[in-house]
């Protein structure tokens, strides 16, 4: 086959496929006749779930059951998925995603992307919005590389009308397309990016006010430049432009925002019509065992892009970050910091920044020990701006304390392991782990009833014998919590054993639990909880695997809440779960008869 003839093909398959929607072509064009087109897989599972309490109501059902079920075909590289499920507790559902087909056919630098599909030009512009239509990524060799997409954004969903039904928000039919050109020379690249994204006004009713919708028009620009202008020293800059007219039925008169160029038509511009910026940047220093960087962020307020569900505006971010290797990598230091701000057109009535810290260590003395620490910040500062305040003091230092509002989170953590023993026969580990979050406010400058913490800390032991395929574990749990006005403690030991039989083709599980509960000096309760599981796997013999593996469970918890006072009552309740779970793995298939295999020495 010569190249006017794959050409032709693939045109045809974009056209037909975008067209169409529904038609399936091949992924891999150089793979029909060589390989089998058809691939079939999928799943099945069922869960019965059995519920008892004693002791008080809980509004459970005593019986529940669940059924899922997936049916995959796959048609050179075309994806049909039919699922299924359904719930004792619900009238059920059937889902036939043919219509979100997608289909990715590439022949040498070239990649299409045809049906629903999604592609991503930067973080501010075009980001991972699903599209119905066509999507090309061009990677030829050399310095250019070039991306570009075509297509139905929304679909044109009119409001709902029923006046007991589920409530439908409506949508105008939105169409999009842009592209992404880059170029890099050496150590220096840049990208240029368009995107245009417009509603079609008559394509639904006029929906209800109250949906405050409108029919809108964006048009995106953006410049990305990266350049490592040093051996260990890298550039990096992102900035981004976004015309947006929020109402394009709005009259194209002389209140024009006069800030919004033409842009040679390609955006309907009146007095809805506004210019945002984007802008992200960042340097880096990399040295053999360490690395430093600062970056800085800001987003105009109603920034936006119809590229995009969703975008953080209104924010200006300054960052640093720092991390090191030491004692021949046995260490590893990292650190980062960062200050944010909103309300930076100072017209909200409220103001926000905090700052934001993180540091972490991990330390690997030996092969047997590993110890890791971290600590993290959130500091937040709100300043309210009421308008009757700001109306009736008599100085500018009126109620300046009282309406600043000051919140401090830390979390701080401490974990570490221990090999004592580590053989082909058995192993055993201690394991340690605590951790502490903390927090305060303060308003006014003074301390309010938000402070304190929660700690928790875990001491344990694991026990594994390799040949008979048996663990062991035990340990012993403590939390503590002082947030309320009363502090309460729980401790208690938890114990629990696995071991696998017949080659591993039955697990079974126990374990148990304990924990004391003491609130304000005084023993508020007892907890016991036990799990019992069990599970079987059918793979078929060794020499004769089966295309279909099948998986048996039965697993059983048991809870139950000892009295310990005249104000508190005794509860218990159990689960039992049988669970069956059916795997087809993947069957290929020839369409028709299967082509005859050329002697070798053809």
């Amino acid at each position: 086959m010569n190249h006017s003839s794959l050409v032709i093909r693939f045109l045809l398959i974009v056209l037909v496929s975008f067209l169409g929607g529904e038609s399936l072509f091949a992924q891999r064009l150089d793979a029909i006749g060589k390989e089998e087109p058809l691939s079939v897989s999928g799943s099945f599972s069922s869960n019965m779930i059995f519920y008892n309490s004693s002791g008080q109501s809980v509004g459970r059902d005593p019986f529940t059951s669940y059924l899922n079920g997936s049916l995959n075909f796959d048609i050179y590289g075309v994806s049909m998925p039919l699922t299924f499920s359904w719930s004792s507790q619900s009238t059920g559902s059937f889902q036939q995603p043919f219509n979100q087909v997608a289909i990715h056919p590439s022949y040498k630098w070239v990649t299409a992307h045809i049906g629903f599909t999604s592609m991503s030009f930067s973080s501010h512009s075009l980001s991972g919005h699903t599209f119905r239509g066509v999507g090309l990524d061009l990677t030829p060799p050399g310095r250019f590389k070039v991306s570009a997409m075509g297509g139905e954004l929304l679909r044109a969903t009119p409001a709902s009308t029923l006046i007991n039904g589920p409530e439908i928000v409506p949508a105008y039919r939105r169409w999009g397309g842009g592209f992404k050109v880059g170029y890099s020379l050496d150590k220096h690249a840049v990208d240029l990016i368009v995107f245009k994204a417009k509603d079609k006004a008559g394509s639904i009713p006029e929906p209800p006010a109250s949906f405050g919708l409108k029919p809108k028009d964006n048009l995106v620009v953006g410049l990305n430049v990266s350049s490592r202008i040093a051996e260990k020293l890298a550039v990096r800059v992102e900035a981004t432009l976004s015309a947006l007219t929020n109402d394009t039925r709005l009259s194209r008169d002389s209140t024009t925002h006069l800030a919004v160029p033409n842009l040679g038509g390609l955006l309907v511009r009146n007095s809805s019509t506004a210019l945002y910026k984007a802008v992200k940047t960042g340097i880096d220093y990399t040295f053999s065992s360490y690395a430093i960087g600062v970056g800085y962020e800001r987003i105009d307020p109603e920034y936006q892009s119809l590229g995009g569900y969703y975008f953080t505006n209104d924010l200006e971010n300054i960052t640093a970050n720092f991390a090191a290797r030491f004692f021949k990598d046995k260490a590893q230091l990292s650190v980062n910091v960062g200050k944010q701000r909103d309300n930076l057109n100072s017209k909200k009535s409220s103001s926000f920044s905090n700052w934001v810290g993180a540091a972490s260590l991990n330390v690997t003395p030996s092969s047997s020990l590993n110890m890791s620490l971290s600590y993290s910040s959130f500091q937040a500062y709100t300043h309210i701006r009421s308008a009757f305040d700001e109306a009736t003091k008599l100085t500018p230092y009126d109620n300046l304390d009282t309406l600043r509002f000051t919140q401090i989170s830390q979390n701080m953590a401490a974990n570490a392991s221990y090999k004592l023993s580590a053989t082909n026969s058995k192993v055993q580990m201690l394991t340690f782990s605590a951790n502490a979050m903390l927090t305060s406010e303060k308003q006014g400058g003074k301390a309010t009833s938000g402070n304190g913490g929660v700690y928790t800390g875990m001491v344990g032991y694991m026990l594994s014998l390799v040949p008979i395929r048996t663990s062991v574990n035990a340990g012993l749990n403590v939390s503590y919590n002082n947030l309320s006005s009363s502090n309460s403690v729980m401790v208690g030991p938890s114990a629990g054993i696995a071991r696998g039989f017949f080659e591993g083709k039955l697990a079974t599980n126990l374990g148990v639990s304990y924990s004391l509960l003491r609130n304000g000096g005084v023993t508020s309760g007892s907890v016991l909880n036990s799990r019992l599981g069990a599970m079987y796997s059918i793979n078929g013999a060794k020499d004769k695997p089966s295309i279909f593996t099948h998986q048996l469970g039965l697993s059983m918890v048991y809870s139950n809440r000892f009295k310990s006072s005249a104000n508190t009552s005794a509860f218990s309740d159990i689960t039992v779960t049988f669970a069956y779970t059916c795997n087809l793995t993947a069957q290929k298939y020839w369409l028709g008869t299967k082509p005859k295999q050329k002697a070798s020495n053809e």
